[in-house]
């Protein structure tokens, strides 16, 4: 029995990196450079669910359509009917941490199966093990700039 233990805890001890790894590669690198730094307040994060909707299904509905109209409307009720359904849990659970006020400022979308949310750093590794999650990164704010092109008169 002690050799059925001892197996059982090695065998806990091997997958624990395992696991740690996982995680590690759903939150992206930047993300987990600032909560290395984090104090326990919230980030602002986008989390992009696996679940995906395939192009060639999509393209399908819309060449059902008898206009291009018709095809965008269709094409985006069933984008929106599938995030939908595929948020639910994720979206239950951070429900859940809002209440005890640990996440805010819910938004989901609809074209990229995606919630972008503030979260506190113990969300962010919950979700990281979580099965619909594929991938969390942080939200920040990008600045564009348009090239401006000179022509010589």
């Amino acid at each position: 029995m002690k050799k059925v233990k001892t197996l059982a805890v090695a065998l806990l001890l091997c997958l624990c990196p395992i696991c740690h790894a996982q995680q590690y590669h759903v939150v992206d690198k930047e993300l987990q450079s600032v909560l290395s730094k984090n104090s326990g307040e919230r980030l602002s994060v986008n989390i992009i669910l696996k679940s995906q909707t395939e192009p060639a299904r999509m393209k399908a509905l819309a060449a059902r359509a008898k206009d291009n109209k018709t095809a965008k409307v269709l094409v985006a009720n069933e984008l929106k009917k599938q995030s939908k359904c595929r948020q639910v849990s994720v979206l239950d659970y951070l429900r859940e941490a809002m209440a005890e006020g640990k996440a805010a400022n819910i938004t989901t979308y609809w074209v990229a199966n995606a919630i972008s949310c503030d979260v506190t750093k113990d969300v962010v590794a919950a979700l990281a093990s979580h099965p619909d999650v594929l991938m969390i990164g942080l939200n920040k704010e990008l600045q564009v700039i348009e090239s401006v092109e000179t022509v010589a008169a």
